[in-house]
């Protein structure tokens, strides 16, 4: 027996419809304002946001987001009120995804300064910038408290850049997305052009996408997202987002 036309023309507009729906679900997601990896006041509201957009997007899922103070971010996530956080350090108290950013903390220098080092104490009688209250690894501290080194410190971090420029100072550790972000905002074109890094961290911190616990679509949602991640980093996009940070693109 033959279908109705009506009745054939129906089914397709719900499976229409269905495959629209799952086309546009959506997670919500909350951060803070951690530049240049994420801000309002960024293109694209930096490059760990446009990642996290685009991945979804691959995988066929919406996101909504809003800022919030950290503390407040955290709480609405881990009580389920926010399907997760932007970007965290891995930690068993959310369902944490493959590796977003890495924040390498490495040493700035002047191209024209003759710059390598293996290990700590190959910094010795460098002179060496840092700012107040900061530590840069327990190796360094340790230096630093037998005087093996000095470190010369001042409030903020783009006052060493000034102080490299002119010479006072040979070396500064900072984080290499932070440190071009400084660069960027405050120095032309013709400074930054003077200025390097070695490749070497002193440390490396990662960071992931955290979702809540709270929610069990969440366990689906990280599985869409680590493969929308890998398929991102396989095109180049990642890369090609990452340098256009670098290079002071997503600034307005």
């Amino acid at each position: 027996m033959k279908k109705p036309i009506t009745w054939i023309f129906g089914m397709l507009l719900i499976l229409s419809f269905y495959s629209y729906s799952l086309a546009e679900e959506t997670i919500r997601l909350t951060t803070g304002e951690w530049p240049p990896f994420i801000s309002k006041d960024l293109k694209h509201n930096g490059f760990v946001m446009r990642v996290i957009k685009e991945s979804f997007a691959i995988e066929g899922i919406n996101v909504e987001y809003k800022f919030f103070p950290w503390g407040r971010a955290e709480k609405l996530v881990e009580n389920g009120v926010w399907d997760g956080l932007a970007l965290q350090p891995e930690s068993p108290n959310y369902l944490n995804s493959d590796v977003v950013a890495e924040d390498r903390l490495v040493f700035f220098h002047l191209k024209n300064f003759r710059f390598d080092w293996s290990e700590t104490k190959d910094l010795e009688k460098i002179v060496i910038g840092g700012v107040l209250a900061n530590t840069y690894g327990e190796n360094i501290t340790k230096m630093e408290n037998a005087n093996k080194i000095s470190i010369d410190r001042v409030p903020k971090e783009y006052q060493n850049f000034k102080k490299m420029l002119l010479g006072r100072i040979d070396i500064f550790p900072v984080g290499l997305e932070f440190g071009y972000s400084i660069l960027h905002k405050k120095f032309n074109d013709q400074q930054i052009e003077k200025i390097t890094y070695h490749p070497k961290p002193l440390r490396i911190s990662y960071y992931r996408l955290a979702l809540s616990k709270k929610n069990e679509r969440n366990k689906r949602m990280l599985q869409l997202f680590n493969q929308g991640l890998k398929k991102l980093k396989t095109s180049g996009k990642y890369d090609q987002y990452l340098n256009e940070s670098r290079r002071g693109e997503y600034h307005q």
